[in-house]
């Protein structure tokens, strides 16, 4: 990014912190400078029709180092996924994140990384759910809902971050 890492990393915890969401409600509770929980509901078009509801639930925690910036993310997202040409379905995953903003050798510039890892949660199961055609619904389900629905929205915060970061240049 052509920021600073110190700019860069202020900014991406001062949107963390805002929780503006375009796509849902987010309530954000600062429990210090360097850690925050959120708990929000997310709402999402699935491209095979339908729609897809998130809530989740996430601690945020923030490191300072000299290099730049660490924040770690650890939550529980329940899925109800409404198709529009099946039956509607229940989840539950365990979801850990992180973000890293480090400069680069040259120039004042910083590179932002991010990751996030999505652990399906068997015991999110309804009873009813759970028969042999499981495995294949759940997979199913990671493919087409979970990870389109968790890129698209990754993608909107790291656009709030970019627009954020244009506007402080202004």
């Amino acid at each position: 990014m052509p920021y600073s890492a110190e700019k860069t990393a202020q900014v991406m915890w001062n949107v963390m912190d805002l929780g503006a969401v375009p796509d849902g409600q987010l309530n954000i509770v600062k429990r210090s400078d360097n850690l925050m929980v959120s708990d929000g509901c997310f709402t999402n078009q699935l491209d095979c029709g339908g729609v897809v509801e998130i809530r989740s639930r996430c601690v945020m925690k923030r490191f300072l180092v000299p290099e730049g910036f660490i924040v770690m993310i650890e939550g529980v997202s329940e899925w109800l996924v409404r198709p529009s040409c099946s039956e509607e379905w229940r989840h539950v995953t365990r979801d850990s994140g992180w973000g890293i903003v480090h400069p680069v050798a040259e120039g004042g510039l910083c590179q932002l990384q991010t990751g996030l890892h999505l652990q399906e949660n068997e015991w999110g199961l309804k009873m009813s759910d759970v028969s042999h055609k499981t495995p294949s619904l759940l997979s199913r389900g990671v493919g087409e809902v979970m990870i389109p629905s968790f890129r698209k929205i990754i993608e909107s915060r790291h656009q709030l971050v970019d627009n954020k970061l244009l506007d402080s240049s202004l």
